[in-house]
């Protein structure tokens, strides 16, 4: 593995928690200067508003996505770096869609484990 392979790796572990978020990501740099609403994307790409919005919050997060305002995205990553990273995890997925499906899927489970160790019956001693 080369080091533009760990460096996509690293942001996919990082950064991109489903398939839905590289769709949107496909999707929205075919033309950058395009708003697009959570509607619309859902449309698009047949899937629930509800779970766009979490993705589009989470690549806005993670500075892929520009949010002029409230209602509307862009593809716009905040860096060279990051539109680099995307273009190579786009590529990536057409390339070896299931290397890149394993690393979302098969990333640690602290995150839920810590969740369900919160709602644990714990027994008096």
């Amino acid at each position: 593995m080369d080091d533009s392979s760990e460096e996509i790796k690293k942001f996919i572990l990082d950064k991109i928690t489903s398939i839905e978020q590289i769709s949107i990501l496909v999707l929205l740099q075919q033309d950058p200067q395009k708003l697009w609403t959570t509607a619309k994307i859902s449309e698009e790409l047949r899937s629930a508003d509800l779970a766009i919005e979490k993705r589009l919050e989470d690549l806005y997060s993670a500075r892929v996505l520009n949010k002029p305002d409230s209602s509307e995205f862009s593809y716009s990553p905040t860096s060279e770096k990051i539109k680099s990273l995307v273009a190579n995890l786009i590529e990536a997925y057409q390339r070896r869609p299931t290397w890149v499906i394993d690393l979302i899927y098969s990333r640690p489970i602290d995150a839920i484990q810590a969740f369900s160790e919160a709602f644990k019956i714990r027994r008096e001693k």
